[in-house]
């Protein structure tokens, strides 16, 4: 099984003005490489979390694991019976002359 894709990184960084403390966040979107799902990630630059893995919530396969000591909260966006379904290009009505 080929590895999930990460794509669209986002990088946000807060100062709350109460607290003298940064928030930093890594938002990203990830695909099931089973069955099509896409989700959305968030990690914390700043919240220690622990080693994990996850496993999509349509199919119940791996969808990602990591041993970096980070805080990953994943969100389904879309699930593939929610997606348009490819349609063909239809042919020409023009005859192409040979």
């Amino acid at each position: 099984m080929p590895p999930a894709r990460l794509t669209n990184v986002i990088s946000i960084k807060e100062t709350t003005r109460t607290k003298k403390q940064s928030i930093s966040m890594k938002i990203s979107e990830i695909t099931c490489p089973a069955c099509g799902s896409c989700y959305a990630v968030a990690e914390s630059a700043t919240v220690s979390g622990s080693p994990g893995h996850v496993e999509c919530a349509v199919c119940g396969k791996a969808l990602a694991n990591w041993t970096t000591p980070s805080f990953r909260a994943y969100r389904l966006e879309l699930a593939p019976e929610h997606k348009y379904v490819r349609v063909p290009t239809p042919p020409s009505p023009v005859p192409i002359a040979t």
